[in-house]
């Protein structure tokens, strides 16, 4: 499961990429946007996949076929994660490391001033 992807604009879809792709197999991929093949997830099954989606917010684009997938919609999806909370526990232990990444925010514009704001 090597491979990164931004949250906030990635999604998940069971297919196999492009040839060109260095190692295209067919099953499910985190992907930019909707095309671009970032991290395998070739090993897990249906269910995991529903898991890892619930987990960290990640839309599963080919169950929500039907469901805008604006830059907009998909970040609002981290932020009511698990994996969001989990961030905002972190920000508040790791206050002076949370800062230093404040500035890494390409798809998560505002994710520093989320963590930080009292619920």
């Amino acid at each position: 499961m090597l491979g990164t992807a931004a949250l906030g604009i990635c999604g998940l879809r069971k297919f196999e990429p492009d040839s060109h792709f260095r190692q295209p197999r067919y099953g499910w991929w985190v992907v930019k946007y909707s095309d671009e093949p970032c991290i395998d997830l070739t090993t897990f099954t249906d269910d995991a996949v529903d898991t890892f989606s619930r987990e960290f917010g990640i839309v599963n684009l080919d169950r929500n076929r039907g469901v805008r997938r604006s830059d907009q919609n998909m970040r609002e999806l981290f932020f009511c994660s698990p994996a969001w909370q989990a961030l905002r526990e972190w920000v508040t232990k790791y206050p002076g490391i949370a800062q230093s990444y404040r500035r890494r925010r390409l798809y998560l514009p505002d994710w520093y001033e989320r963590a930080t704001a009292p619920e």
